[in-house]
């Protein structure tokens, strides 16, 4: 039981360690989102779109309203995912 112990501990740290070279060697994509309600930025921004959509929020429509949980975070997703989608960098989310 020792010997498998050390062994099978040795082919993990090896697994894991051949991972983390490839997860490390290969760069992230980046995406930018900027904040564009801080004082003196709003007036830089351009309006694509100005949407209200305050049913419940389930990921992949646009609906901004809370998620089944009560919390915005889907309806900040789908907001991002908008944004993204008509090419802009910056969105608002009013809670």
């Amino acid at each position: 039981p020792l010997g498998f112990a050390l062994l099978a501990s040795a082919g993990l740290a090896t697994v894991v360690w051949l991972m983390a070279q490839a997860l490390l060697g290969t760069p992230m994509s980046f995406e930018p989102v900027y904040r564009c309600h801080r004082e003196g930025y709003y007036p830089t921004c351009k309006v694509l779109f100005d949407e209200i959509n305050l049913r419940d929020a389930s990921r992949g429509t646009w609906t901004y309203g809370p998620n089944q949980y009560g919390q915005s975070t889907t309806g900040k997703y789908n907001c991002r995912m908008r944004m993204s989608s008509t090419g802009g960098d910056t969105f608002i989310f009013w809670e």
